[in-house]
C-alpha cells in the first residue's frame, strides 16, 4: 500500500529511527520497496498470502545478517548489532496463530548465552501485559518468563485497536528480551492505515520501532 509506505517513511524521519521491525508485510516477489538511507531485510511468506516480516536498518548502523531461525510457525528475520560494544541479536517476529510448535519456536528464538531483542506480533494475550483475557500463546510466554532468562516488555497503552465490538483493544505487539540494557516502550499516536499502532522502543540512546 503506497499510502502506508509513505506514512511509514515519515514516521522513520520524524522519530529518527535506527532500526525498524515490520510484521505482516504482505510482501511478495513483485514488491520492491525502497527506503532511503535504510537497508531492507525480508522474510516473505511464500506458501500463502499475507504474513511476512522485515527489518529496516539505517545505513549508519554497523550490523551483520543472520540465518533465519528454524521455526515451524513463527516467521522471523534477524541481524546482529553492537550496542555499547556488546553483540545483540535483533529479531522481527510474527506468529499468526497459536500452534503446538509455539513453545519450541520461542525456545529457538531465545538462545542461551546470547543477548537478544525480539520485536513483533505474537498474538499472545495475557493480563500480565494489560490484556483483558489470556490465550494459550500468552500463557506460554508468561510461564516461560517465570522460568527463563527473558522478560516480556510492553507499552502502557494497547497496540491493537479494532472497531469490531466483539474484539476489545489489546496489547499483542510486544518485545521479548534478556538484555540488561535499559528499555522503554511506548505506543505512538500516529494515525496510519492499520489496526495496529507503531511501538517505539528506546535502548539507552538508540531507537527502534515496529509496525504492523
Amino acid at each position: 500500500n503506497k499510502s502506508k509506505l509513505t506514512q511509514f517513511e515519515l514516521l522513520l524521519e520524524r522519530e529518527n529511527i535506527n532500526i525498524a521491525s515490520l510484521n505482516e508485510t504482505f510482501f511478495t516477489d513483485e514488491h520492491k520497496p525502497y527506503f532511503k538511507n535504510y537497508f531492507l531485510y525480508r522474510n516473505d511468506r511464500t506458501d500463502s498470502r499475507g504474513g511476512g516480516v522485515a527489518l529496516l536498518v539505517h545505513k549508519s548502523i554497523k550490523h551483520k545478517t543472520l540465518s533465519i531461525y528454524k521455526t515451524l510457525s513463527i516467521e522471523n528475520i534477524s541481524i546482529e548489532i553492537l550496542i555499547n560494544n556488546r553483540p545483540i541479536v535483533i529479531t522481527s517476529a510474527y506468529s499468526p496463530r497459536y500452534k503446538t510448535s509455539f513453545l519450541n519456536d520461542i525456545l529457538e528464538l531465545t538462545p542461551y548465552r546470547k543477548e537478544y531483542i525480539i520485536l513483533g506480533d505474537f498474538n499472545a494475550k495475557h493480563s500480565s501485559w494489560n490484556c483483558s483475557t489470556d490465550n494459550p500463546a500468552g500463557n506460554t510466554l508468561n510461564n516461560l518468563q517465570q522460568s527463563s532468562d527473558f522478560f516480556v516488555y510492553y507499552p502502557a497503552s494497547p497496540t491493537l485497536y479494532t472497531h469490531q465490538s466483539s474484539r476489545e483493544s489489546s496489547t499483542i505487539d510486544i518485545v521479548i528480551s534478556n538484555t540488561t540494557l535499559n528499555m522503554g516502550l511506548k505506543t505512538l499516536g500516529y494515525e496510519i492505515p492499520s489496526d495496529h499502532r507503531p511501538i517505539l522502543c528506546s535502548l539507552n540512546h538508540s531507537k527502534t520501532t515496529f509496525i504492523d
